[in-house]
This record gives structure tokens, sequence and C-alpha cells, in this order.
């Protein structure tokens, strides 16, 4: 556990402390933490912004909280500070969890001074060649969405080169381009702006274009790229994926954060080991390990002729069949390449292959969706949704009392009494007359269901189509 703050505390302006937690597992949260400064004797000169924005009322402890870490285990909490005006000398920073002292570091509290110097503004690649803790003034635009890498933190990028930008703004976006005056820091082999003195938008520029390059390292830190190779070793975590490019003898990591909002679940469902795809993203680093951060799903891409997706022609001549009718329905899929692979159609609760199959009493009267999905070798899936209804025909009545008998719905000796019921219905001769007979022979069905009739079987007699 350390604390990261500068080496004097002002007590004339908000400044940070971050709270850094490292041996952690992966996603592991730890809690109860709450930290103060106090002068020799005990006194407390600061507050310490509450989780909800709000400042308290007096000076003490900070409210607590948790931090949570990383696939990495690291975690890092940032607390903004502002310290009694009237004090200045020697003080201590103590961080502890519940009343016990975890970590007890000397500080300085003084006024900021002014800096009446103006900063030179710098290219971002000079500005990258400074040490850390030289102050620098950048202009560029900013890339990536704030908050994609924690904070509301996000890259920016000139004609020279690109850096992390690492602050807590929300009121900023792609395309911005900005001047940024701060001080060079390197973090987990990072380089960075942070302790940043403005922000400042002065225009709106388009985004870089990705630049193809053959791997990541020092020469393209910061900048937008794109590389082109093979997938290799697929890995999740709690809180992101990655995989390795591979581009001849050069191997670089891929990571996709979940903030992206990319899913895993898709990415698999799409690429496999093995494929060529040309990824493009944020070139940067964490720790000793080079990697290009994706932050778009569209900037992943198959390079490899993957040829063309099956086409499902239309089933416009089957859009009802009767309930007591069996069918067989071929589907038309047409695959340019030949690698037809499966045909899936579904229909409510029931998977068939190759061919629509409809046997009776399959189904219930009403309106349903038939669902097509053709896949080939290659991996491209087509689907497609037609919708058809189920209908009961006048001149199919005595059929379904017939195959409610074969079925086991009923006995003989209600088939027979169904049966007449079915052709008084038929035979009616009026409209008014036949509307009388189907109440009579509906209203027997529900009579009986459960008794000498099954359950369930009421539901298929839905009044027929010539009939509504």
């Amino acid at each position: 556990m350390s604390l990261d703050f500068a080496s004097v505390f002002p007590n004339n302006e908000v400044f940070t402390i971050d709270v850094v937690a490292e041996g952690l597992d992966p996603g592991q949260t730890v809690t109860g933490y709450n930290l103060g400064i106090y002068l020799e004797g005990g006194q407390q000169v600061a507050k310490v912004q509450n989780l909800d924005g709000s400042w308290p009322a007096n000076y003490g402890y900070s409210e607590h909280f948790s931090l949570t870490a990383n696939e990495e285990g690291i975690a890092r909490h940032t607390l903004n500070v502002q310290l009694n005006e009237n004090v200045d000398g020697n003080a201590n920073v103590r961080l502890r969890q519940g009343s016990t002292n975890v970590i007890t570091n000397p500080a300085v509290i003084g006024e900021a001074e002014e800096d009446n110097e103006e900063t030179v503004t710098r290219s971002i690649q000079e500005a990258r060649n400074l040490a850390d803790g030289k102050s620098v003034a950048v202009e560029g635009v900013i890339t990536t969405d704030p908050g994609l890498f924690g904070g509301q933190g996000f890259y920016v990028q000139d004609e020279t080169a690109g850096i992390y930008v690492f602050q807590h703004d929300e009121a900023f976006r792609p395309g911005d381009k900005v001047k940024v005056e701060g001080v060079i820091s390197t973090f987990q082999g990072l380089k960075q702006i942070s302790d940043l003195k403005q922000i400042e938008v002065i225009g709106e520029s388009q985004l870089p274009e990705f630049e193809a390059v053959d791997k990541i390292d020092d020469a393209n830190q910061g900048e937008r790229v794109t590389i082109q190779g093979e997938i290799e070793n697929i890995v999740s975590y709690w809180n992101a994926f990655e995989f390795d490019v591979r581009n001849g003898e050069n191997l670089t990591r891929v990571r996709v954060d979940d903030r992206t909002d990319i899913s895993y679940e898709a990415f698999v469902s799409n690429y496999e080991e093995g494929e060529e795809v040309a990824v493009s993203g944020v070139a940067s680093i964490f720790q000793d390990t080079y990697q290009l951060l994706v932050v778009d799903e569209d900037h992943i891409e198959k390079t490899a002729d993957a040829g063309s997706a099956p086409i499902i022609h239309p089933i416009s001549d089957f859009t009802t069949f009767d309930i007591t009718g069996s069918y067989q329905i071929p589907v038309d899929v047409y695959d340019e390449d030949g690698d037809l692979a499966e045909v899936i159609i579904e229909m409510e609760d029931n998977t068939m292959e190759d061919e629509i199959s409809i046997e009776p009493l399959d189904y219930t009267p009403g309106s349903y969706e038939i669902t097509i999905i053709a896949r080939d070798e290659a991996g491209h899936v087509t689907e497609e949704v037609f919708p058809v209804e189920a209908i009961l025909s006048l001149a199919e009545l005595e059929k379904l009392v017939e195959l409610g008998e074969d079925q086991g719905y009923l006995d003989e000796k209600m088939e027979k009494r169904l049966l007449k019921k079915a052709m008084d219905v038929q035979t009616a001769k009026n409209e008014q007359a036949r509307n009388g007979k189907w109440n009579a022979l509906v209203n027997q069905i529900e009579a009986q269901s459960g008794k000498k009739i099954e359950q369930g079987y009421v539901d298929y007699w839905e009044r027929p189509v010539e009939m509504r």
C-alpha cells in the first residue's frame, strides 16, 4: 500500500492524493479505508471530498472508501483534498483501515506559488522526451473517450506523437483539439501528463488516421495504429479480454477493456485463433508489455479472403398452413462459395434441419415466426425471419376430431359426438345458425376438458377462418 502525492501540499487550492494497493488478487475489493492530514499534536487540517462530490463541513478523516484491483492485482483510488488555508509547515498524511493505521507519511504544507512564467508549448514527441517531474504544455486532438482506461483520462495526439492525459474532468470528447498543461510522469511504464494545471478546448479536429505498423514499441506510443496478423492466445479476465496478433516474428498483445462495451462473447463467436485480422487502436504499454488498446468493435476486421455469406431465399408462398395438415417445405439457401455447413429452422420450440417439417396438431391456431439460420464452413452466418399463420378451416373440423382421437385427446365415444356437432357446423344453413352450432361444439369440448377430453385439446378449436 502506498500514497502518491506532490512534494508540497498547497493550502490555497484543491489537490489530489492517490492511494495505491498492489499484490491483490485480480478483481479483489478491499474496504474500510479513510485518510486524513494532521499537524504535530493531532490537529486535523484537511477536508476530503466525499464520493458523491460534496465536501464535509469539518476538517477530519475522509469517509470510508474501497479499492478494487485490476487483473494485475493493482488498485488505485484518487482523493480530492483541500486544506485549512491558515496552516503551513510540516504535517503528516495518514491512511487508516477502520481505526488501524496503515501508512503515515510526512508532508509539507505551503501556499501554491503563482507561476508567472508562461509554460513553453512543445510537440508531444518533445514532451515525451522530458524527464518525469518536468512541466509541459502540448496541443493535440483527443483520440479516445474519457474514462475508458480509468478516471476520465484520455489519449491525445498531434502530428509527432501521442500521450496519455491523466485527469478527472468529464467535459471532453474525441475530436476536441485541446491545450494541456501539466507535469510529465510515468505510471506502470506509461508516459503521461498528470498534475494538470489546465486543459483548454481550442478547436475541433478529425481524428488522426490509423498508421499501419509491424509492432508496438516506443516509437509509436500513444498513437492510433493498425497491426495485421494472426490471432493467438485469446484470454478473458473479469474486466477485459486480450489476445495476441502475430505478424512474422512480432507478437503484439491486444487488450479490450470492458468499459469499451465490446463483448467477449461476441468476439469469440466471430473470431477464432489462427484467423487473419487487422486490429486498430492506441499503442500503449503496461509495465514491460507493449499493447494495443482497442476502443471500437469496428476496429477489428477480418483480412483473409473470407468469401461470402449464404443467401436465404424468401418462402413467400408459405404464409399460412392448416393445423390438421402435414407439410415438408424445402428451404432454398444459396452459398456462392459452396461451403454451406448447415441450415437450421426454428419455429416456436421446434428445431428442424434443411426443410420446414410440420405434422398435424404440431401447432395451435395463431401467428408464428419461422427463423432460418444458415452457416458456412468459413463461419459466415445468415439469419432470416418469416411470419406464418396457423389456421383451422371449416372443411377440416371433422379431421380435427379424428386427429383428437388418434392422438389420445378423446375416446371413440366422444369422437362420435363431436363428429356430429362438427358436421352440424359445416352444414348449417346460414351464418347465424353456424355460429350457434359452433358455440355448442366448443362449449361441449370446454365442459369435458380435463374429464373425458384431455386438457389442451380445446386450444386447437379457434374459430375457422371462414367464420371470422
